[in-house]
């Protein structure tokens, strides 16, 4: 009867052990999770901002055009000053691309542990 007890409480043990290992790879998931929606709300701040800016010029190019009647070759000029704004977005975007990739595969990765471990099973 001792001896069952021990092999009992051997089990719970490492029941116990595998659960808090699993519950330490959740947490590092998550914490990865949150880093990347971090990176991703930060990228958004910025492509925003950026978008707010080309549209500002935007609107000042074709105000000096139509206000000077400016020729196409001195408006080519000046829209070509707005290039590396829209090249930035560009590359912002790109990279939100990447954050958000990396977001649904630790997405994925957690669901797939929460369901190896039974959360959400009913159990």
């Amino acid at each position: 009867m001792v001896g069952s007890i021990q092999g009992a409480s051997r089990s719970a043990l490492e029941a116990m052990r595998r659960i808090s290992t699993r519950v330490e790879a959740v947490d590092q998931l998550s914490r990865s999770i949150e880093d990347a929606v971090g990176r991703q709300t930060g990228t958004i701040a910025e492509i925003s901002s950026n978008a707010k800016f080309v549209d500002e010029q935007a609107a000042t190019i074709t105000e000096v055009v139509t206000n000077s009647g400016m020729k196409l070759s001195e408006a080519a000029t000046v829209i070509g000053g707005i290039r590396k704004p829209i090249e930035q977005i560009q590359a912002e975007v790109q990279s939100l691309e990447g954050a958000s990739e990396t977001l649904a595969r630790l997405g994925g990765e957690l669901g797939s542990m929460l369901q190896g471990m039974g959360v959400g099973q009913g159990r």
